[in-house]
């Protein structure tokens, strides 16, 4: 009767030792998968706002450009190049 119990004690504590490395394995697998698209998320808003800030870089410089020859056009102005514009 007390072997009985023994094995019957023995047979629970495997099966739930199981249970709970089943358990940690697919945790670990769900961390793992959200783990990959947070990092997509990321790569994404990060490359979205790269774009946006060479966008804007572009039509600063452009504008600053723009700025100098209409400048240099109309003869005055405190700056002496686009550049000067820039850096001011």
């Amino acid at each position: 009767m007390v072997d009985a119990a023994q094995k019957a004690m023995n047979n629970s504590l495997e099966r739930a030792h199981r249970s709970v490395e089943e358990g940690a394995r697919a945790l670990m697998h769900l961390v793992e998968e959200t783990r990959g698209h947070v990092r997509k998320q990321l790569d994404s808003a990060y490359n979205a706002k790269q774009r946006e800030l060479t966008i804007v870089d572009k039509k600063v410089r452009l504008s600053a450009l723009s700025f100098g020859h209409m400048r240099q056009k109309t003869g005055g102005g405190m700056w002496r190049s686009a550049w000067e514009l820039l850096m001011f």
